[in-house]
C-alpha cells in the first residue's frame, strides 16, 4: 500500500514535468552562409552569400529569410512561419516588390537537438509582372541558450525551388545559419514597470530594424524609396557588384547603457557576395549616443561607415579595391514593452552619407521612418 502510495505521488509529481512543452512561443532573426545553385544547369554557377542578418530586398528569394517566429503547437512539435519583404521604388529604374513567406513544422528531437520540413513561396513582382514560386525546405538544428533571455541556435538547412518563373529561375540552396531569438511568454511585470519608469531609463538589449526610407543621391535625379522588412541596410554594394552606395542604417543594433539617461548604440550589418568571378564585401558600420528624454522618448546622435572591398575593376576608379562613405545622423524616436521579453520602438531617422571623389560616389541623404524589435541582454 505504501508504494503504491508512493508511486502515485511521483506519477503526480512528474505529469507536469512530462506534459512541458520543448518549445515556447517566440520571435527571432537569423542569418548565415549560403550556396545558392542553379537547379540543373550542369554549370559552375554557383553564388555564395554571407548575410547577417539576410536583407529584406533580393537575397531572401535566394538564401532565404532572416525573421522568424516559434508557434508551439504540442510538446514535441512547432510551426515556425519565416518572412522578409521589400517594396522598392527607384527614379531611373523601376520598381519591384519581393516576398519571401515559409512555414514549417519544428520537431524537436530532445531539448537542444530539432529537425524540419515545410515549404516557401517566393513573390516578385517587377515591370507589371507578378511571378510566384514554390519550393520545399528541410533543415536539422541545435539549440542553447546564450543568456536568461536570449535563445541561439545552430542550423544546416536545404531549399529547393522549382518551376521557372519570369525573374526566378529554379534553384538549390544550402545554408548554414546561426540565429536568435527571445521569448514572448515570459513574465513581464518587472521589465513593464521599469519601461515606464518617468525617466526612461536605458537597459541592454540587441535589436533588429526596418521600416520605410526614401534615399536621394545629391546632384542626381535617383531616388530609392521603399518599405524593407528587414532593413537592407549596407547589403546593395555587395548585391549589385558594388556599383550602387545607397546605404540604410545598419540592420542590427545594440543598446549598452553609459547612465541612467545616457546609452551608446553600435549597429552593423554584414554582407558577403561571391560568384560570376565577383567577390563583393560590404560592411555597415554606425555608432550612436542615445539619450533619455522623458518616458520612452529619446534623441539620438551618431556617426555611420559603409566600407566595400571588392574585386579590382568594381568600381569607377578601377585602381582602387575597398571605398568607405562616411556620414552622420540624427534621430528622434519612442521606446515601448511588446510583449513577453521583447520591446519595441519607432523612430523618424535623417543619415547623410558624404561624397567620395576618388570612388566618384555621390553624397547621399536618407530619411527613414523605422520600427525595431528589441531583446534584452540580460
Amino acid at each position: 500500500m505504501r508504494k503504491q502510495l508512493v508511486l502515485g505521488v511521483l506519477a503526480i509529481l512528474a505529469s507536469p514535468v512530462a506534459a512541458q512543452s520543448f518549445w515556447h512561443p517566440a520571435i527571432g532573426i537569423q542569418g548565415g552562409y549560403a550556396r545558392i545553385k542553379a537547379a540543373g544547369s550542369g554549370r559552375s554557377d554557383a553564388i555564395d552569400l554571407i548575410e547577417f542578418p539576410t536583407p529584406g530586398y533580393v537575397a531572401p528569394l535566394l538564401a532565404g529569410s532572416s525573421l522568424f517566429a516559434v508557434i508551439p503547437a504540442g510538446r514535441r512539435l512547432a510551426f515556425e512561419p519565416t518572412l522578409s519583404f521589400a517594396n522598392l521604388t527607384e527614379s531611373v529604374g523601376g520598381d519591384a516588390t519581393t516576398a519571401r513567406v515559409g512555414l514549417r513544422a519544428d520537431l524537436a528531437l530532445s531539448s537542444s537537438f530539432y529537425g524540419a520540413a515545410g515549404g516557401v513561396m517566393n513573390s516578385l513582382m517587377q515591370g507589371g509582372n507578378h511571378s510566384t514560386q514554390f519550393g520545399a525546405q528541410v533543415a536539422a538544428g541545435y539549440r542553447f541558450a546564450l543568456t536568461p533571455h536570449l535563445d541561439g541556435r545552430l542550423e544546416a538547412a536545404v531549399t529547393a525551388t522549382q518551376k521557372r518563373r519570369p525573374g526566378l529561375g529554379p534553384t538549390d540552396t544550402y545554408a548554414l545559419l546561426f540565429g536568435v531569438s527571445s521569448r514572448l511568454d515570459r513574465g513581464t511585470a518587472p521589465r513593464t514597470a521599469r519601461a515606464a519608469a518617468p525617466t526612461g531609463a536605458w537597459e541592454p538589449m540587441i535589436g533588429v530594424t526596418g521600416g520605410y526610407s526614401s534615399i536621394h543621391a545629391d546632384g542626381t535625379n535617383v531616388t530609392l524609396t521603399g518599405f524593407i522588412v528587414p532593413g537592407f541596410g549596407g547589403s546593395l554594394p555587395a548585391l549589385s557588384a558594388a556599383n550602387t552606395f545607397f546605404p540604410q542604417v545598419p540592420t542590427l543594433f545594440a543598446i549598452l547603457p553609459i547612465g541612467r539617461r545616457l546609452a551608446f548604440e553600435p549597429g552593423i550589418d554584414l554582407h558577403r557576395f561571391q560568384g560570376s568571378g565577383s567577390t563583393v564585401f560590404a560592411a555597415n558600420l554606425a555608432g550612436r549616443l542615445d539619450y533619455a528624454v522623458v518616458g520612452g522618448w529619446y534623441a539620438a546622435l551618431g556617426a555611420h561607415e559603409e566600407w566595400v572591398k571588392a574585386t579590382k575593376g568594381s568600381f569607377s576608379d578601377s585602381t582602387k579595391t575597398s571605398v568607405g562613405i562616411t556620414g552622420a545622423s540624427v534621430a528622434w524616436g519612442y521606446r515601448f514593452h511588446l510583449a513577453g521579453d521583447f520591446g519595441a520602438r519607432t523612430e523618424l531617422n535623417y543619415v547623410a552619407f558624404a561624397k567620395n571623389e576618388s570612388a566618384k560616389t555621390p553624397a547621399v541623404n536618407t530619411v527613414s521612418i523605422l520600427f525595431s524589435l528589441t531583446m534584452p541582454l540580460k
